[in-house]
């Protein structure tokens, strides 16, 4: 259902900045989909990644287009 929705131009915002939220940025922004990640610990995979894997790659999705926002929590999430 998401991808169905995933036109070029449109926006979204993944919560949560781990495995499964990068994979999908990285996928709905080859659609061409403006992406926003929220990652409320300090830095995105920082489970599975340490602090320098999680910035070199913090570094390259925010060139690719992708913006990250870290230390920050979601309150609701409103249909458009």
């Amino acid at each position: 259902e998401i991808m169905k929705q995933a036109k070029p131009g449109t926006s979204c915002v993944l919560v949560g900045g781990g495995i499964l939220g990068i994979e999908g940025a990285l996928a709905l922004r080859d659609r061409g989909v403006k992406v926003t990640v929220v990652e409320m610990a300090g830095r995105i995979l920082n489970v599975q990644a340490d602090p320098y894997g999680s910035e070199v790659l913090t570094k390259a999705m925010e060139e690719a287009g992708i913006t990250i926002i870290t230390n920050s929590g979601v309150d609701s999430v409103l249909e458009d």
